[in-house]
C-alpha cells in the first residue's frame, strides 16, 4: 500500500485473503494517507479479520468499507461498532451483508448509530437478524439524522421489527432507502409502514418485495411509492432549475477519485 499512494479506492474483492490477509492490510493501512474506500467483499474474513480492520479505522482515513459476502459474526460487527461509536470521520459506507451477524451485532451497531452522525448507508442484508435487531435499529433511527440508506433484506424480520421500523420513520426525516425485502414480514407490517409512507417526506425507496404480504396491500405500496417518486422528481426539477440561475463559484474543481484493482 505504500506504493499505491495514489488510490483513494482500493478493490481486493473475491480474493480470497483471510484472516490473516485482512491483518496484514489493516496493518499496512497504518502507513497510508489515501485510501478512502476498500472493497474487500468475498474474501473469506471473519471475526479476527473484521477486528483488526475496525482498530485500523479509529486512525486511517478510511470513509467507507466493504465487507459483504464473508464469514463475520456478532463478535466482527460489534467490534466494527465500536470503532464506529467514536469514528465521526468514517462518513460513506459500511456493508456487510452476506454475513452472519444475528440481533447482537445488530444492537450493537444500533448503538453505534445512536452517537455516530456521519455514517450515510448501512449494509446488512442476507444475514441473521430478526425482530430484535430490527427494533434496535428502528430506535437508533428516532435520533440519528445522517443515515440515508439501511438495507435489511433476505433477514428474518417479522412484523413486530416492521412495526417498530415504521414507528421510528414517524420522527426520522434522514433515510431515503429502506430495504427489507425477503423477511417474513406480514400484511400488519406492511401497513404499518404505509402509513408511515403518507407522513415521512423523505422516504422514497421502500423494497418489500418477497415477504409474506397480500396482492392488495403491496399493491397500495406501490401506488403510495409512485406518487411520492413523482412529487420529489418535481421538487428537484424545480431545484435544478433554480440552480441554473446561481453563478458557479470561479475556479470550483471537479476532484476525483482513482480506483486501483488489485
Amino acid at each position: 500500500l505504500i506504493d499505491l499512494t495514489g488510490c483513494t479506492r482500493l478493490n481486493l474483492a473475491r480474493g480470497m485473503i483471510g484472516d490473516e490477509g485482512a491483518k496484514a492490510l489493516a496493518e499496512a493501512l497504518k502507513s497510508n494517507g489515501a485510501i478512502t474506500r476498500l472493497d474487500l467483499n468475498r474474501n473469506s474474513i471473519g471475526d479476527d479479520g473484521a477486528t483488526a480492520l475496525a482498530n485500523v479505522m479509529k486512525s486511517s482515513t478510511l470513509v467507507g468499507l466493504d465487507l459483504s459476502g464473508n464469514s463475520i459474526g456478532d463478535e466482527g460487527a460489534v467490534s466494527l461498532a465500536e470503532t464506529l461509536e467514536s469514528n465521526t470521520a468514517f462518513t460513506k459506507l459500511l456493508d456487510l451483508g452476506g454475513n452472519s451477524v444475528g440481533d447482537k451485532g445488530a444492537m450493537a451497531l444500533a448503538k453505534a448509530l445512536k452517537s455516530n452522525g456521519t455514517l450515510a448507508d448501512l449494509g446488512f442484508g442476507g444475514n441473521s437478524i430478526g425482530d430484535e435487531g430490527a427494533t434496535a435499529l428502528a430506535e437508533a433511527l428516532k435520533s440519528n439524522g445522517v443515515l440515508t440508506g439501511l438495507y435489511l433484506n433476505r433477514n428474518s424480520i417479522g412484523d413486530a421489527g416492521a412495526r417498530a421500523l415504521a414507528e421510528a420513520l414517524k420522527s426520522n426525516s434522514a433515510l431515503i432507502k429502506l430495504e427489507i425485502s425477503g423477511n417474513s414480514i406480514g400484511d400488519e407490517g406492511a401497513m404499518a409502514l404505509a402509513e408511515t409512507l403518507k407522513s415521512n417526506v423523505a422516504l422514497t425507496g421502500l423494497g418489500l418485495a418477497y415477504n409474506l404480504i397480500g396482492a392488495e396491500i403491496q399493491a397500495a405500496v406501490d401506488d403510495l411509492l409512485t406518487k411520492k417518486k413523482a412529487q420529489v422528481k418535481r421538487k428537484l426539477e424545480v431545484e435544478r432549475r433554480a440552480a441554473k440561475l446561481a453563478k458557479t463559484p470561479a475556479g470550483a474543481s471537479t476532484g476525483s477519485d482513482k480506483t486501483c484493482d488489485v
